[in-house]
């Protein structure tokens, strides 16, 4: 009898280790699969020329030289109105 309460003890014990390692090694396997993902889904850097602003905010210009040096506001064009004082 005392035999039989032994052997059921050890085959639970044995069980119990099992069902933990099992668990870990999962838990291993879900974390490491999450670190790939999130590591995977991170942004790349955009290409393109980083300035620095006084305040510390980077700025990242990802426009071609073309684009970033043609002219916006045509020579016929101005910012002033004239004015009439009425």
């Amino acid at each position: 009898m005392v035999f039989l309460l032994k052997l059921i003890l050890w085959i639970f014990l044995i069980g119990v280790f099992a069902v933990l390692f099992i668990a870990l090694r999962i838990g291993l396997t879900f974390r490491k699969m999450k670190r790939d993902i999130e590591s995977h889904a991170s942004p790349q850097q955009p290409q393109g020329t980083t300035t620095t602003s006084p305040t510390g905010e980077r700025i990242t210009d990802t426009r071609s030289p073309e684009q970033a040096n043609r002219k916006i506001i045509n020579d016929d064009e101005g910012e002033y109105v004239d004015f009439v004082e009425e």
